[in-house]
């Protein structure tokens, strides 16, 4: 859900000074995120999406050291 939702949003209006292009081409803001969703463009796109491999998640333990 979440590819399909930030590759369907658009900035549509939205106002901010901090619009930038983030390392893989989307425009994204620290207020807006990438835009508004569009029902409509999510919907399109789930019909034909192809299911990507589960989310990794890599973690580093470090000890715990007063410093």
């Amino acid at each position: 859900m979440q590819h399909i939702v930030v590759r369907t949003a658009k900035p549509a209006n939205l106002k901010s000074p901090d619009w930038t292009v983030n390392g893989v081409g989307r425009n994204v803001s620290h207020s807006f995120g990438y835009g508004l969703m569009d029902a409509s463009a999510m919907v399109k796109l789930a019909r034909i999406w192809k299911t990507v491999p589960e989310q990794h998640k890599c973690e580093v333990s470090a000890p715990h050291a007063d410093k």
